[in-house]
């Protein structure tokens, strides 16, 4: 962990695992032909509509460790994806943070306001490329 990332106490602060996340995201999707960029150009986007973080152990100054992210459910028009921040020491690996992170599918709508963000289905295409690494669907209702 870099210096940035820590609080008077040398502790990772809170708010430097979601730019990790983020960071991580924005990797994965690149690492599997896909990339924010791209998307902005043909007009979808993937916003987070929300986030959740559970700290296990505290990171310090000096920790080093990587963040592993897999997909989750994926909906008509949304998908999950969850995150473990693990921390390597002694050869040893060792969660210390679980997360997970809530998109929906939103496609670029013209108005004579300008453009707005409008929630859409997904894109075929990203559902096939998606769905052999998603989790299955739960009974719970989002």
């Amino acid at each position: 962990m870099e210096f940035v990332d820590t609080d008077a106490m040398a502790v990772v602060h809170h708010a430097s695992y979601f730019r990790w996340l983020e960071r991580a995201r924005v990797e994965w999707l690149r690492a599997i032909g896909m990339s924010y960029a791209e998307m902005d150009k043909t007009g979808w986007a993937l916003p987070l509509a929300s986030a959740e973080i559970r700290y296990l152990r505290p990171l310090v100054f000096d920790d080093e460790g990587f963040v592993e992210l897999r997909m989750g459910e994926l909906g008509q028009s949304e998908v999950t994806m969850h995150y473990r921040v693990i921390k390597v020491a002694g050869g040893k690996e060792t969660v210390v943070t679980e997360a997970s992170t809530h998109h929906v599918t939103c496609r670029r709508k013209e108005t004579e306001k300008g453009s707005r963000w409008v929630p859409a289905r997904t894109p075929e295409e990203w559902r096939k490329q998606w769905l052999p690494l998603s989790a299955p669907k739960s009974s719970k209702s989002r």
